[in-house]
């Protein structure tokens, strides 16, 4: 499963080119980004950037799957934006199919949603 901080960490690296930068941007250690994006290389099976002492760049693959990731980070934006604008009395009620409920970007997005909105009442119904 792919964890979406390590997918936003994805996409702020193929950004800025410059694991330094990237680190000080996110508020970790240059070594911690290293360890998510390598993680993430191995979970996707492709290296997504060439490094050399002085330059990052994307590798075909890495090229190829940011679309994918920009989509992946809309959809989550506009899932917890959506929840946000439909909320009543800081209330927020979300029915899903309990296979729906564990699949892990809902699971994820809801996650997200109560760390950005601790105000509004998360309420999960499920099937």
């Amino acid at each position: 499963m792919l964890d979406v901080n390590l997918i936003k960490e994805f996409v702020l690296l193929s950004d800025v080119c410059n694991y330094a930068r990237a680190a000080e941007d996110l508020f970790i250690a240059q070594s911690t980004l290293s360890k998510h994006i390598m993680s993430l290389e191995k979970q996707l099976g492709h290296p997504l950037f060439s490094r050399s002492t002085r330059r990052v760049t994307l590798t075909e693959f890495g090229i190829s799957f940011l679309p994918y990731a920009h989509s992946l980070l809309n959809a989550m934006d506009e899932c917890e934006s959506f929840i946000a604008a439909n909320s009543d009395n800081n209330t927020v009620t979300v029915g899903a199919l309990q296979s729906l409920y564990l699949y892990p970007t809902l699971s994820e997005c809801l996650s997200n949603f109560s760390n950005r909105y601790p105000e509004i009442k998360l309420n999960v119904v499920q099937n």
